[in-house]
């Protein structure tokens, strides 16, 4: 065990097994997390439907939806839009929230969502050169809207093309 000051470090690995492999549990196991990012609980529920991707005036996508609560109770939902970015040069993580709304609704109400995603929300920090850009690769992005990270309740396809550099 190493020891400094203020700082107790210990190491947990299992014992070798048969193949003389070490395993970690933490590090190594496939267990997925209890709650997923934005799992939320409810006293009602709520449908998705109508998704539709339309340029904005600001150079993104502007995203419409309805959401109709389909439950016995007033209610607020969380409609949170994920993208996968295409395959490109660089690292990104694999699915990412671009941007969510807050609808609250009575019994059996039904509401539009809008999104405004910007450029910015689409673009990453491209280092490859002697000075950093920021900058969106073209390509067929997939848009994921649910209401947390792992239920994609409505998917769609948009292309963009590439761009100049933001800043």
């Amino acid at each position: 065990l190493a020891w400094r000051v203020g700082k107790w470090v210990a190491n947990h690995r299992s014992e070798p097994d048969l193949d003389g492999r070490e395993y970690d549990p933490y590090i190594d196991s496939m267990a997925t997390p209890l709650f997923r990012f934005g799992f939320g609980l409810s006293y009602t529920t709520f449908h998705m439907s109508e998704l539709t991707v339309s340029p904005a005036a600001s150079g993104g996508l502007l995203i419409t939806l309805d959401v109709r609560n389909t439950g016995s109770r007033a209610g607020t939902e969380v409609v949170q839009v994920y993208c996968i970015d295409p395959v490109t040069d660089f690292v990104r993580p694999w699915k990412r929230l671009l941007a969510f709304t807050r609808l609250t609704l009575e019994p059996g109400a039904a509401a539009t969502a809008r999104i405004d995603v910007t450029r910015e929300q689409l673009a990453f920090y491209d280092d490859s050169s002697a000075v950093g850009v920021w900058r969106v690769v073209g390509g067929e992005y997939t848009l994921r809207v649910g209401n947390s990270s792992d239920t994609d309740l409505l998917t769609t396809q948009v292309n963009l093309t590439d761009g100049p550099p933001l800043y």
